[in-house]
């Protein structure tokens, strides 16, 4: 078997291979397609898993250009030479604590309000056991 399915981990990948034999129009297909994004990062843990999604579905060329880089780097157990500048991005945008360049607040500001209501805030509530 490609993967063993006596793990969850392995019962979830079973599932997952199973709604993207569906056509690319079935919402059973684009679960699939949201379940495998958020773990691409994971596939090249997972060389055979990758091989089976490139050889055996039907509907692999329909993937999404970024999802395929990551299968086919993935197969050989590697990620994508994407994946470490999309990684940059990634970490970039929750740091979004900073106002941003154009002197605006950044949406987690003014979601949450700054870093000093909120510690003042927890504080007073004692949430976190710490107190600044």
């Amino acid at each position: 078997a490609v993967v063993s399915t006596q793990s969850t981990g392995g019962y979830a990948l079973r599932i997952i291979l199973d709604t993207l034999q569906f056509p690319p129009s079935h919402k059973m297909y684009m679960f699939g397609i949201s379940a495998i994004e958020e773990f691409k990062h994971k596939l090249k843990d997972y060389p055979q898993y990758c091989r089976y999604l490139k050889e055996k579905n039907p509907h692999y060329k329909d993937f999404p250009r970024g999802l395929l880089e990551y299968i086919e780097h993935g197969e050989e157990s590697q990620e994508p030479p994407s994946a470490k500048f999309q990684q940059s991005q990634l970490q970039q945008s929750q740091i979004g604590v900073q106002p941003n360049q154009l002197g605006q607040p950044s949406s987690f500001q003014s979601m949450f309000g700054s870093q000093t209501s909120y510690n003042q805030s927890n504080q007073n509530l004692g949430m976190f056991g710490q107190s600044n």
